[in-house]
């Protein structure tokens, strides 16, 4: 009698395991404490509950492919991802993300939609097809943080009430970044465009803190837009994805509570790089045309940053695979275009903004820039929306 009333969606006692579920459950019926996790391609795959308890490792020996549910909401930085083969869960690897910031979302948005192997095991998106936001405050590591603190409080003095958020974004929130190599960088949503002096303010700020912090950051980079251009110019959705799934709030309101999240469409992929070919022959024009050393390591890893991001926009736009580490994008490059692989390395030390001394690697980066042209007319160029 037990087993029927469960089959068809009565509890369990609190004292039962949930282990053999996919036997005793396989049609789907409701565990203790009624917390449900949309999961695996077989025993959860429509959403089961599982019963109370601290457990999380989601161990074939404890809950088979199933998971035990945390007591409290974790951070991005405990929460499991599995990776799967064939169906199964072979292993606990990566990060996942809160989705509505609850103690389910980790399982709920695990990434199970095509088996995940191989070239998808890499990819932010979870099994609602959405993309995974890989930022979070507890993934900043210490040192960045009396950092982080000084320029909240200086930026928005600098820009007084044209400042509607200041959003954080890049590898520090990400926690790739490297002491001493890493930029921080910075998003400032103004409520209209700054005047020349409060321009001036801001500049002089920046360089101030960069300045007192630069054994701690390579640079401090700010980027400025209006709310009017964020959500009503033709970048439209590029600043709705970017503010959504990359930036983390660090002062003003939060803009991004307010969006949807996004999946990695053609149009998303479009709408991020398919503006490639104007912005990689405006930092050539611009390389070529300075003899400055720091100034042509700066704009040579801008353009090695933009190759890579392009041509990883292009494999999304065909795939719908989605990832923003560095390392992830080489590898997803290297896979895709076999043939790039020499190129890749070139690219990722470029990027480190190294000195571009010899001859022949800005010719090379000359024809890796009208490759990655070539690919976004090719794979993006119709999907923009104008």
């Amino acid at each position: 009698m037990r087993a029927e009333r469960c089959r068809w969606g009565g509890a369990l006692p609190a004292w039962r395991s949930a282990a053999g579920a996919a036997r005793r459950y396989r049609h789907g019926r409701a565990l203790p404490a009624g917390r449900s996790v949309a999961g695996t391609a077989e025993r959860y795959r429509r959403g089961w509950a599982l019963p109370p308890g601290p457990g999380v490792t989601g161990l074939a020996g404890r809950y088979g492919p199933g998971w035990g549910l945390p007591s409290r909401p974790l951070t991005v930085a405990e929460r499991p991802r599995a990776r799967i083969a064939n169906g199964t869960v072979r292993s606990i690897r990566s990060v996942a993300p809160a989705r509505a910031n609850c103690t389910l979302a980790w399982a709920a948005a695990t990434y199970y939609n095509r088996n995940m192997a191989g070239e998808y095991a890499e990819s932010m998106v979870d099994v609602w097809g959405y993309i995974i936001s890989e930022v979070d405050f507890d993934l900043i590591a210490p040192v960045f943080r009396p950092l982080l603190l000084e320029c909240r409080s200086a930026l928005a003095d600098a820009i007084g009430d044209d400042l509607y958020t200041l959003y954080l974004f890049g590898s520090i929130p990400a926690g790739r970044a490297v002491v001493g190599k890493s930029d921080i960088n910075l998003l400032a949503l103004l409520q209209w465009s700054a005047e020349p002096e409060v321009e001036k303010r801001i500049e002089e700020t920046r360089k101030q803190l960069a300045e007192r912090y630069r054994k701690v950051v390579r640079d401090v980079m700010l980027l400025q837009t209006t709310m009017d251009e964020a959500f009503n110019g033709h970048r439209e959705l590029a600043w709705k994805v970017f503010i959504k799934h990359l930036c983390l709030l660090l002062a003003g309101d939060d803009v991004s509570a307010e969006l949807p999240a996004y999946r990695p469409t053609p149009e998303v992929a479009a709408a991020l790089d398919g503006d490639a070919p104007d912005v990689l022959e405006r930092l050539w024009r611009e390389l070529k045309s300075t003899h400055a050393e720091d100034v042509r390591s700066r704009l040579g890893g801008q353009i090695a940053r933009k190759i890579l991001y392009t041509a990883m926009s292009a494999i999304t736009a065909e795939t719908g695979i989605w990832v923003t580490s560095r390392t992830a994008l080489a590898t997803q490059i290297c896979r895709h275009y076999p043939t790039r692989s020499g190129d890749v390395h070139l690219l990722l030390e470029v990027a480190e903004e190294k000195e571009l001394a010899l001859v022949g690697e800005l010719r090379h980066l000359r024809k890796l820039i009208d490759w990655a042209i070539s690919e976004a007319r090719r794979v993006l160029h119709h999907h923009r929306q104008f």
